[in-house]
């Protein structure tokens, strides 16, 4: 499977590439066999560029065409800027439509040769470098459609969903079908508060009418109609990414280089980039209710039902794998966990006693003869590393981990309490992008199951939160 990256124009054949945190590096890390550059491929387009006239033979495309109902961030994420991602978060519905083309694939296959700046210390070789370079660019086209839809009656929400399922999913085979589904769907957009995000690379202009807005209706047939747009008028979409180590030149001239692998952490990434969208999501919430309260038409009450006495005890146990397995103990089940430490130390300690007692059986001469060898090459080992200190560079270890940010209480039903939790919110969102920035130079961290979250976790921390009722009730 191809590694791939969002284009932007900066971006030049040979270029060095941090495919982990999406940055450019050095440019020129991997050139020709005669040190030449990579040469810079240009898609051929017509002199009427985007007049709409077809190109004069068939084009060879790619398509993915997908329509859907999201549930969760992550269905979508890849495809959406951040601002749909919260809209997402927020609604009761989301509606999305994309179509991906591929029209071709440009690569240059002369960059072969890795090109190496001998001064470069080995720690900063991620930095300067990456752990990939650009080899080529995918071109094509790519549209995104979302529809987000948070009902103004909180009651009808999970109706207005089961509503949008049917009539966006449900085949029409009669006229009076078509108008009862079409009138669903007008209903959905019209009695609710509805939020449109569409974007599209490639394609030109005619995807609809400049005067149409986007509906459901819509947005199906801009993307059905998109794979022959961008056969007229195709653009770069995503880079294409290859590994230094494929590169024989790189392990025959660069040999105290090692290129950081982040396969390990993109799960524990994933993990701290929801969380992050949570925080905020909460932040963005508690703006909301702030508005709310300041304008008279709701007042603060804490959520004491959802909080039991050893609240923060416990939350502290779920941010500390070290502290983890307690939680079991509370409940009186057996940690699996804990079972396998056991028997394994067990089965470590009868390993012991065994080679313990070979070695008294073979004589005590023996055990001396080897005990000075033994000796001799301890210190001959111990001239040798002082002797490697001064040529090799050593590694620094992976930085420590924050100490869990727990609140121990529920903050006060008043403004001074949400503008508390807001600071907190800020907090905990400086420590998710520090955690992400230690993991982008010690990925090994990524699979350090004793390390403790920075953050606390976002659902635990929304328990603690005030919440808005009407004035009224």
């Amino acid at each position: 499977m191809a590694l791939l990256a969002p284009y932007n124009d900066a971006m030049k054949l040979g270029s060095g590439f941090n495919s982990f945190t999406q940055e450019l590096c050095l440019d020129g890390a991997v050139v020709r066999e005669d040190g030449t550059p990579g040469r810079q491929h240009q898609h051929e387009t017509d002199d009427d560029g985007d007049s709409g006239k077809p190109h004069s033979g068939p084009v060879a495309q790619l398509v993915t065409y997908k329509t859907s109902i999201i549930d969760k961030v992550s269905d979508g994420f890849d495809t959406l800027d951040i601002n749909a991602a919260f809209t997402i978060k927020n609604s009761d519905l989301t509606y999305m439509v994309s179509c991906k083309v591929v029209n071709q694939i440009t690569m240059d296959q002369s960059l072969t040769k890795f090109s190496p700046i001998q001064t470069l210390k080995a720690a900063d070789f991620p930095r300067v470098y990456g752990d990939s370079f650009i080899s080529g660019f995918q071109e094509g086209g790519e549209f995104n459609a979302i529809i987000s839809i948070r009902a103004k009656d909180r009651s009808q929400a999970h109706t207005i969903k089961a509503d949008a399922s049917v009539s966006l999913t449900l085949e029409k085979d009669s006229g009076s079908l078509d108008v009862g589904l079409d009138k669903i769907k007008s209903d959905i957009l019209t009695e609710n508060e509805t939020t449109v995000s569409v974007t599209w690379t490639g394609g030109g202009q005619g995807l609809k009418k400049s005067d149409e807005d986007w509906t459901f209706d819509t947005m199906k047939a801009a993307a059905l109609k998109f794979p022959e747009l961008v056969a007229r008028c195709p653009m770069r979409t995503d880079a294409v990414l290859t590994k230094y180590t494929s590169l024989k030149s790189f392990h025959a001239m660069s040999t105290q280089f090692n290129p950081l692998s982040y396969e390990s952490a993109r799960v524990y990434t994933s993990a701290l980039r929801d969380a992050f969208l949570d925080y905020q999501n909460i932040s963005k919430q508690l703006s909301v209710l702030s508005l709310d309260v300041n304008s008279g038409s709701q007042k603060l009450v804490t959520q004491k039902e959802r909080l039991d006495k050893d609240f923060a005890e416990k939350t502290l146990k779920a941010s500390d794998p070290s502290l983890l397995g307690d939680i079991f103990s509370d409940t009186g089940a057996e940690s699996v966990e804990k079972d396998i430490k056991k028997k394994s130390e067990e089965g470590k300690d009868k390993t012991d006693t065994k080679e313990a007692s070979t070695v008294s059986d073979n004589g005590s001469e023996e055990a001396i003869i080897i005990d000075d060898n033994k000796v001799k090459d301890d210190s001959n080992k111990e001239t040798n590393t002082e002797a490697d200190d001064t040529k090799v560079e050593e590694k620094p270890g992976p930085p420590s981990a924050s100490s869990p940010l727990v609140i121990d209480k529920p903050y006060p039903p008043t403004m001074y309490g949400l503008e508390a939790a807001r600071m907190q919110c800020r907090f905990m969102m400086n420590r998710i992008v520090a955690e992400v920035d230690k993991v982008a130079t010690h990925p090994e961290i990524a699979a350090d199951e004793s390390r403790p979250l920075p953050y606390m976790s976002p659902f635990l921390f929304n328990m603690l939160l005030p919440v808005g009722i009407p004035v009224n009730y």
